[in-house]
This record gives structure tokens, sequence and C-alpha cells, in this order.
């Protein structure tokens, strides 16, 4: 099975007459999509207009230099510790292109198939995004890994491979993005670009912090050979997900599409599967009993009115829920996996240890 990923690779310190071809070039791949100037290299040309559609051009945006596949390289280093790749740039009116070091956020492998790429201006220089292809053998998986997202924590996991002891991901992040709005609005009146400055910063750590928690979810997934089953974001603001106008709002404040995004092209990378399943009512419905009879004291907390279940941890329940609705999809799918207890089959002694997993585990 292939699959394709992007690795962003940044352009080290080009020399100045390599900065100034660089800038020419992308000056001049913007002028020819906007029919200004036809002053770039032929194989150039019909890679841009490959990938841009002419009739829908923004007029102040500026568009990357895209490379079409058999007209770049990237070669490995040798005798520097300074970088770690070379990548040979087409540049019109210049034989050969130019060589430029670039640093990838990961290892480039021989087995990686180069696709076509891009050079990309950022404001703090240019970078190589890298599309590349290869194999990855195809999960057949043994057991569910279920994820809810939330505010007061990013991903809340429970899996058959673990009893349903939960794993909560991503507590610090809504702390940050208070930090940084209260930050920004301390500033708004003063500093303009103070104000971008703090918010651009924001964006790194966040950024960071989302990677660490999508790589830990995909570790844990491949190591229980295991289906992730994320809830589907689609209509997270509807009143009747149960989530209602409150989460749509933290939705736009909330980097959960992002984080989502993360997991699935990680996900591929491994060969590990991802569902979707929908998020109706799972924050209002007792994974227990499935009553929707029940209460939220906090954010934090979820009683059910019908079963008694009292003080449990609401991430956990939201999981839990989408866990049970994944079963029916690996029924249908004819997978075979270890099946958690379902509600139907829960005793009195199962409700107990419930309580204890709810009051005393999760509290933390």
């Amino acid at each position: 099975m292939k699959a394709e990923k992007t690795i962003i690779c940044r352009i080290t310190e080009p020399t100045k007459r390599k900065k100034a071809l660089l800038i020419k070039e992308l000056s001049n791949a913007n002028g020819y999509i906007r029919g200004i100037t036809n002053d770039l290299y032929s194989a150039t040309k019909q890679a841009m207009d490959k990938y841009i559609q002419k009739d829908k051009i923004k007029e102040q945006h500026t568009y990357p230099l895209f490379l079409r596949n058999d007209t770049f390289r990237v070669e490995e280093a040798k005798n520097t510790k300074e970088f770690d790749y070379w990548a040979k740039i087409p540049i019109s009116n210049v034989y050969g292109g130019i060589w430029v070091p670039i640093k990838p956020h990961e290892p480039i492998k021989e087995e990686h198939e180069i696709k076509d790429s891009k050079v990309v201006w950022k404001p703090y220089g240019f970078e190589l995004h890298l599309s590349i292809s290869f194999e990855v053998k195809p999960q057949s998986p043994k057991n569910i890994l279920a994820i809810d997202l939330g505010e007061r924590v990013m991903a809340a996991t429970v899996s058959t491979a673990d009893n349903g002891n939960p794993s909560l991901y991503g507590r610090d992040v809504r702390g940050i993005r208070r930090h940084y709005a209260y930050l920004r609005k301390k500033l708004q009146e003063k500093s303009k670009s103070k104000v971008k400055e703090v918010k651009d910063k924001e964006s790194r750590i966040i950024e960071d912090r989302l990677h660490n928690i999508s790589r830990e979810i995909i570790e844990k997934a491949d190591k229980q050979d295991a289906l992730i089953v994320l809830g589907d974001l689609k209509g997270l603001g509807n009143k009747d997900t149960g989530k209602g106008a409150r989460i749509n709002r933290i939705a736009n404040t909330m980097p959960f599409h992002k984080l989502t995004k993360m997991i699935t092209y990680k996900a591929k990378e491994r060969g590990i599967r991802v569902i979707k399943v929908s998020e109706r009512l799972s924050s209002v419905t007792c994974h227990r009993c499935g009553s929707e009879n029940t209460d939220r004291p906090t954010q934090a907390r979820f009683d059910c009115n019908t079963c008694g279940l009292k003080n449990y941890n609401a991430d956990l329940n939201g999981a839990k829920n989408i866990l049970y609705r994944s079963l029916a999809y690996m029924a249908g799918d004819g997978a075979v996996v270890n099946q958690p207890k379902t509600k139907a089959s829960i005793t009195k002694q199962d409700y107990d240890t419930e309580k204890v997993l709810g009051n005393s585990s999760l509290n933390s």
C-alpha cells in the first residue's frame, strides 16, 4: 500500500547570490501565473500550470514555486555537521540550477520516492516542501483505540487492549491558549507587531505540542495493533451533538481539526487504519447504561441519574461511547478484535469497578 507525506525542509543560510536567485525565481513564478512575465524555466511553467488554477488567483497572495519531480534532486550532505542534505533547485537562465543546504524535520530515506514538490517563502526564509511516497504494510487490527477530543483534555483515549484504562493527552493546551490570549489582549493597544510576534510564538508552541500528542497516540496504536476511531468533528457545534453552542465556540479556539489531521496522516504512514464515528450525544450519554438522563456538574465531571454513575471523568465517558460505537464497524468489516464489555453485559461488580476508575484514577 502506498502512503504519501510532505517533509518540511528549511533552506539554511544560502549565499546572497543563491538567495537572490530564489527570490527572483519565486517572483517570476508569481508573475507567470498572472500573465506578467514568461521568464521561467519551462518545466517549472508546467508545474505551475498543473497546481494553480489561474481563474482563482488571489492578487495579494504569494504562491509557492512548484517543481516537477524530474527537475530537482536531493542528496545527503557529507563531511559537514552544519546541515543534513543538499537540494538542487532549477533556476531559469542558470545552467544546472543551484545547490542549497537543507535541514528536514525528519530523515529522507532511500526508499522514499520523491514526487512533485515546492519551494515556499516564509518570514524567516525559504522552505522546500518535499513530497514523497513510500510503501507501508496494511494493518489487520486486533484492537480498537478510541479518541475523544475535548476542551479540558485535548485527547482522551481508551483501548480494548488495556482493560479500559484511559490515557489523557494535552491537559496543558487550554492553559497555553488562555495565557497567550491574555498576552495579546494586553498588547493589543500598544503594539500590533508585538501581537503578531506573540501569536506566531503561540502557534509554534501549540504546533509542537500537537505533534507530540499525535506521535504518542500513534505509537500506542502501533504497539497495540489497534485501529484508531475518532469522533467525527462535522457538525460539532450543532445542538443535537450534545455539545452545543459552547463547543462551537471552543472548536474555533482549540485546534481539534489540526490534531485530527496529524493523527490521520501519521497513522497512514504506519499503515494504521483510521475511521470516524458520529459524536452525536456522546457527551451527554452514559457509556455504562446508555441513558441520556445525565448531568455535568463541571466540565470535567459526568453523572448519570439512571444507573447512579457519579463524578465520572467526562472525557473518558465520551471516549468509551466512541469505542462502543466503533464495534459495529469492526463487526461489519469482518475484523477480529478484543471485545470490551458492552453496556448490555455490565454487572453490579463492573459498576463498582467503573466507579473506582471514575473517582480515583482519573481525579489527578
